[in-house]
């Protein structure tokens, strides 16, 4: 890759984490507000689906599945484990109840596979966000990287995810949802590739035609798909799309404030040692 191109690379990434920045901000007001909120309804409307398009982003065809596995079972499955057993642990101290250590263990392991998972609201998007991950990356590889192929099967899963949302299964570790939602990470994956930020640019009306869309949308239909609430006919994720699309635009205008870019570089580099952006 030339330099040119790889320092557009780095360019392109900071708005993405600025959108992610905003919508775990606005994640965290939603859940303060009362549910039928109109303002939640409006943030329902594309933050949690926003974090699946935006890792679909950064799919890197050239990985190995066995990498894909290892980094995601790293970086997210082990510790939303973790995070779920101190907890419950935690939990359970509190109550002061006579059961002994092995036994609490034991209880909260099964109650790990419940359908339920998990009673920690939040910990729910990170075994989804995984599972969509390893499905993207050992479907992508067995279809040769043909994105016909991938999307035939994305719609299946989707259609499959409904289905079940419709009859009222869940599946363990929100897997029902992964399947509904599936697609979602290869728009991400295909706005990159395909660089669908120039062809929008090209033409003044794209975003506000979204955005119209968008609103529309979130003024009518309340998704919330922790809970498998799509809207009819899954038209909410539409919504979804065209909502993440404009706020991935705003990060753009966002990034070009002076002294953003500046200060976005000191934070990873107080965080994480480095400037580039990860899948994570």
């Amino acid at each position: 890759m030339k330099r040119e191109e790889k320092m557009k690379e780095k360019k392109r990434v900071l708005f993405i984490d600025i959108a992610r920045g905003i919508a775990i901000i606005l994640m965290l007001v939603g859940h303060t507000l009362a549910y039928e909120n109109g303002f939640s309804q409006w943030i329902y409307s594309f933050h949690m689906p926003l974090f699946a398009i935006a890792s679909g982003f950064f799919f890197k065809e050239e990985e190995k599945i066995g990498s894909v596995i290892k980094n995601t079972f790293l970086k997210l499955v082990l510790p939303t484990i973790l995070v779920w057993y101190i907890c419950e642990l935690l939990f359970f101290a509190s109550l002061n109840l006579p059961v002994p250590l092995w036994q609490e263990i034991k209880y909260i392991t099964i109650h790990l596979f419940e359908t339920k998972f998990c009673n920690i609201s939040v910990l729910w998007f990170f075994p989804f966000l995984a599972m969509i991950r390893i499905f993207f990356a050992i479907l992508y590889k067995l279809a040769k990287k043909k994105e016909g192929i991938v999307g035939i099967c994305s719609i299946f899963l989707f259609l499959l995810g409904y289905g079940l949302s419709l009859a009222k299964i869940k599946l363990p570790f929100k897997m029902d949802v992964a399947f509904t939602c599936f697609f979602l990470y290869q728009i991400g994956h295909l706005i990159h590739k395909k660089d669908i930020f120039s062809w929008l640019a090209k033409h003044k009306w794209n975003y506000a035609i979204l955005a119209v869309i968008w609103l529309l949308i979130a003024a009518f239909i309340r998704i919330d798909i922790a809970k498998a609430n799509y809207g009819p006919f899954g038209i909410g994720l539409l919504g979804s799309i065209c909502g993440t699309i404009v706020m991935f635009k705003i990060s753009e205008g966002i990034e070009k404030i002076p002294g953003v870019r500046k200060f976005s570089g000191f934070c990873r580099k107080k965080l994480y040692g480095n400037f580039n952006s990860s899948p994570n």
